[in-house]
């Protein structure tokens, strides 16, 4: 008789499990598209020739060309979902249109591009340099509604007198 009742338990537990899943699956399948993020937010979105820039703030010795992507710097090298580098060809990152502003105590210094008739993908560091100053902040606007959440500020911080390698 005990071995019926162990039956029937593990019978029972089964269907609890069999029913969680379909539950699980209809509660997804039901969640509207408005709920479901479309990006991922925790992404940096800005690139200092063709590398991730980090947020954290840039040196006025920087040099290069600024640029934003679709998407996350980082996980485009590294293939995401998983982060794992993996073999396999990963698609280019789109270029996304944007302006960068100078802001100096919440006020605007000045904005690249200057105008807006074509849309801009890069931005020349050695530009921003010229009028830019140490607690500055550099606003990465893109210039498409869909893009809004890319939207970043890094602050501008002194010139870093150590090599790029810290010795």
């Amino acid at each position: 008789m005990t071995s019926k009742t162990s039956e029937t338990v593990k019978k029972k537990q089964i269907m609890k499990y069999i029913t969680l899943l379909i539950i699980c699956a209809l509660a997804l399948a039901k969640m509207p598209a408005s709920a479901q993020p479309k990006r991922d937010q925790v992404f940096n979105p800005i690139t200092l020739n063709g590398n991730a820039l980090s947020v954290a703030g840039v040196a006025l010795n920087s040099r290069g060309v600024v640029a934003m992507i679709e998407g996350d710097p980082l996980r485009a090298m590294f293939n995401v979902p998983n982060w794992r580098p993996t073999c396999e060809a990963r698609p280019a990152p789109q270029p996304m249109p944007f302006r960068v502003v100078l802001r100096r105590a919440g006020a605007v210094v000045k904005q690249w591009p200057a105008n807006e008739i074509k849309p801009n993908y890069s931005v020349q560091l050695d530009a921003i340099w010229l009028v830019a100053q140490p607690g500055d902040e550099l606003l990465f606007e893109p210039t498409r509604a869909m893009d809004e959440l890319a939207k970043r500020i890094i602050q501008v911080m002194p010139i870093n007198w150590l090599p790029a390698d810290g010795c």
